[in-house]
Order: C-alpha cells, then structure tokens, then sequence
C-alpha cells in the first residue's frame, strides 16, 4: 500500500537510490506506478473525484466555504438531494433550505425565524412535543397532534391568518373544534364552560363577606371606548370596584387593574338573593 494508514507515504523497496545506480525499466516502472497510485488517492483540489472514506478532520475546521443559496446548500446530505441543507443567506445568519426552499433562519442575535416559506406539513419538534406550520393558510399550529393526510390540524394552539389584518388566535381539541378565540382586538369567545378551582380544601382563614345591595347599588355601569382598542364596551371602573370589593381587581406589573368579573356577578348574585329572602320573610 503507498500509505501506511496514518497518511504517511513511504517509496517502494530500492529507494531512494544512491549516486551511480543504474536507472533501469523494472525499477522506474514499479516505483512510478506506486506514486501514479499514491497520487490517485489522495484529495484533488478541484473536486474532480468524490471521497472513499470517511474524511477525518483530525479536530481542525471546515472553513471558507461557499455562503451557498436555499436551491443549492453549502452543505447536503445523500439521499436528501442537493437543495435540502445548510447555507448562509447572510453575514451572520445561518439559513435551513428544505426542497430548495428556506424553512428556517438563524441571526446571530439569537432570533429564529421557522417558516419563511413553510410546507403545509412543517414541523418543529421538541422534547417529544411538535408544532406544526401551514404555509398554504398561513397558520402556526402549537400542540401535539397531526394530521399528515390533511391540510388541517388537530392542534391544541392554532394562530390563524397571521397575514390579515384581523389575525386571531384558537385553541382546539383534538377533534379540531374550536373551544377559544381571540381575536385581533384581544376579545375572547369561550364555546364551552369556564370554570374555577373552587373546592374547600383549597382554601383555608374563611371569613363572611359583609356587603349590602346599598353598596352593590353605588357601583355604576358605563358604556365605553377603550383607548388601546377603539373597541365599545360595557362594563365597571376597576377603581369603583376596588372601593368595596378589592379582592376582585387585580393589577399588572405596570399597574392596570382588571376585574374578576365572573366572581364579581356571583358575589352580586347571592347579594341581591338575600336581600330578596329577607324582604320576603
């Protein structure tokens, strides 16, 4: 063999010869035909043959590669074609081109962008959990569950129409029918019952609540303008509630307050009832 495994070349016996020494045909054609072999197997430059084994790098990098495009990959592997791979669309950005088609890209910011382009059956996967991606509709599905047959899915979160101008975003069984929405403007329409931990044994320091229909009747109800959405809307002052009930407003970190109003019509409810069985009686 003209190489000894480790890369190394070592001439054929009867070399290297010594001054006087006859050059005869056996000698020049055996040594010439070991180097014309040694010369076949190593690496040409312009790519004129593929490897026959495995390249070792011998912990040294690949470096200077062509940035390549998402139809022709810098790098690609066999049996997936020649525009599935790994290529640089920029400085500093990495780019996975699937089909000839970018899929995914990488910033060195550390942002991700999956689906520029997206096959209606993309998939990202992780930990077990995949979630899938629609180009056709432009739909991200969150969840576990697919339908590869289908242009649908059966997912557990599904953002639709992400390109409209009234986006929204729905929350599926997996039978695909829809249980949440929300749309553009943040309003949520709930198909089924929404229910709270309620259960005793949860709870402990019980104490009656004192409060009067009187009070109940200070609170007024307004017809408004939100400021964010423009969207008109019925409902309390968060401060005016927090006056007598401050358990049934909550606050952000930035300090707007919300109302518990499911907890609030409740408490309203069992107010009114007794005042009603006391008048009654």
């Amino acid at each position: 063999m003209p190489f000894n495994g480790s890369g190394t070349y070592s001439l054929p016996g009867g070399n290297p010869v010594v001054t006087g020494t006859t050059i005869t045909s056996a000698w020049a054609n055996t040594t010439l035909a070991d180097v014309a072999t040694a010369l076949s197997a190593v690496l040409v430059r312009d790519g004129q043959a593929a490897m026959t084994g495995t390249l070792n790098m011998g912990g040294n990098r690949l470096s200077n590669l062509h940035p390549g495009s998402a139809a022709s990959p810098s790098l690609f592997w066999t049996g997936n074609g020649i525009n599935t791979g790994l290529y640089a669309p920029a400085d500093d950005q990495i780019g996975i081109s699937i089909n000839g088609v970018l899929t995914g890209l990488w910033f060195s910011q550390g942002e991700r962008i999956l689906g520029t382009t997206m096959h209606s059956s993309a998939a990202l996967q992780v930990n077990g959990a995949r979630s899938y991606f629609s180009g056709a509709s432009a739909n991200i599905a969150l969840g576990v569950a697919y339908n590869e047959t289908r242009a649908t899915a059966a997912q557990a979160i599904h953002f639709g129409a992400t390109d409209s101008a009234t986006p929204t975003l729905n929350i599926t069984n997996a039978g695909g029918t829809t249980l949440v929405t929300v749309d553009n403007a943040g309003a949520m329409v709930v198909t089924t019952t929404v229910t709270a931990n309620s259960d005793e044994r949860l709870k402990k320091d019980f104490k009656r609540l004192e409060l009067t229909v009187e009070q109940l009747a200070s609170l007024h109800v307004y017809e408004y303008t939100r400021r964010d959405t423009g969207r008109q809307e019925l409902g309390f002052k968060a401060q005016d509630v927090e006056a007598i009930l401050p358990l049934a407003v909550h606050y952000s970190d930035d300090g707007i307050r919300s109302l518990d109003y499911m907890r609030l019509g409740a408490i309203a409810a069992v107010v009114v009832a007794k005042r009603l069985a006391h008048a009654a009686s």
